[in-house]
């Protein structure tokens, strides 16, 4: 092995290559990463899968959250897992506002309800929260292993 070759490997610096050849990287999705979504979504290509980003941008009122819960709400009914959930860190809206929605996409007592968390900006007493990437993945962590539960997807 050459010298630049060892210094790759001692800073864990791989090319696209590097990790195909050692399997890190596949050709295909592993279909167990898959979750599925609304159908008139999912129809058009490969199934959704995790780790897989989706930008939904508009402007203020224009119906983002109330389509990510759509999401949710399709991505929890088609999950074969009872322990899978679905988070919703709300940098604007309180978890009232949300839950308004919530109840009119799946109903006043949906077992789904149960399945679903929004974590907001700021805590019961109203103080802000640390909701920077960091602080997002904490809060997930903290749902995830708290309660042993499979996270299917995560909307910020």
């Amino acid at each position: 092995m050459d010298f630049q070759e060892q210094r790759k490997k001692q800073l864990g610096i791989k090319s696209i290559g590097d990790r195909v050849r050692s399997g890190d990287i596949k050709s295909k999705i592993d279909p167990t990463l898959y979750v599925k979504g609304p159908k008139e979504f999912d129809c058009l290509t490969i199934p959704w899968a995790r780790k897989e980003v989706l930008g939904i941008l508009g402007g203020s009122g224009s119906g983002k959250s109330s389509i990510t819960l759509y999401f949710f709400k399709k991505i929890l009914e088609n999950s074969l897992n009872p322990n899978s959930i679905c988070i919703f860190f709300s940098l604007e809206m309180t978890a009232q506002q949300i839950y308004g929605t919530w109840k009119k996409l799946v109903g006043e007592d949906s077992p789904l309800s149960n399945r679903l968390f929004v974590v907001e900006n700021s805590d019961e007493e109203g103080k802000p929260r640390d909701l920077t990437t960091g602080g997002i993945l904490a809060e997930a962590l903290k749902i995830k292993n708290g309660l042993g539960a499979d996270v299917l997807s995560i909307a910020i």
